[in-house]
């Protein structure tokens, strides 16, 4: 009830600002809204295929816009692609927290919707590996909490989805990639100590693997054995330095 309640009064705030025309702030409440439909996903029971499918294509929607822009399509339902040529179109390179999101809503969408469940476009592949590289370059300038996070967020996505891989000719196997997140995380907490920052990250930890707990037995694609293992792993150690004993 507090979520819907929370998604009414954002959504009163969209239609508020675009009447006034003060659109600045409009991809931030857009990518809010994603927010809130990743957890609506996360809170809905087991038995709740359908509407997690729909909470996943509005959270990869919001999202959409809140780093590319609004697709005019005349009502019909944007694909992957729209959003990408529209970020094109606008000159938007892969932000820190929308395009995150909207990638991993791609992933999880296909799940739950076996009319999702299909090869991800090599763009989206493109536009993973856009951001990889510019978070490489903002890490050798200064390596801030944010920045350590956001390089084992693409870490992730990687991890979820194979065809992300493939960054500078190095195609990591699975237990390459977790090890690689498992050192981000330790070299994290030794600079930074921990910080009420870690929730942020558990709480994306806690989403994926809810997630992978709730896929359907009728689903087309599922996420591998050793994947649901290695977020475990993840979440066992990211526990243990936050210090939270979850």
């Amino acid at each position: 009830e507090l979520l819907d309640s929370g998604k009414s009064r954002l959504e009163r705030l969209l239609h508020e600002y675009k009447l006034a025309g003060q659109t600045s702030v409009l991809r931030e409440i857009y990518c809010l809204l994603g927010s809130a439909e990743k957890r609506q996903a996360q809170l809905l029971g087991n038995n709740a295929t359908r509407s997690i499918a729909r909470a996943l294509l509005e959270m990869r929607h919001y999202y959409g816009i809140g780093w590319a822009g609004e697709p005019q399509l005349d009502g019909a339902a944007p694909d992957i692609d729209d959003y990408i040529r529209l970020a094109a179109l606008n000159q938007e390179a892969p932000d820190v927290y929308g395009f995150p999101n909207f990638a991993l809503a791609s992933i999880v969408v296909r799940w739950y919707d076996n009319k999702q469940a299909k090869a991800l476009p090599s763009s989206l592949a493109r536009q993973v590996h856009i951001l990889a590289a510019n978070i490489r370059q903002a890490i050798q300038r200064d390596e801030t909490f944010w920045a350590a996070m956001l390089r084992a967020d693409v870490l992730l996505l990687q991890y979820l989805e194979p065809s992300f891989r493939d960054v500078d000719g190095d195609n990591l196997e699975n237990a390459d990639i977790v090890r690689n997140i498992a050192g981000i995380y330790q070299d994290t907490y030794r600079r930074f100590g921990s910080t009420r920052q870690w929730a942020t990250t558990q709480d994306h930890l806690n989403f994926i693997k809810r997630m992978m707990e709730n896929v359907p037995k009728n689903a087309k694609l599922k996420p591998d054995e050793d994947i649901h293992s290695g977020i475990a792993a993840l979440q066992e150690q990211l526990s243990s330095l936050s210090g939270s004993g979850a």
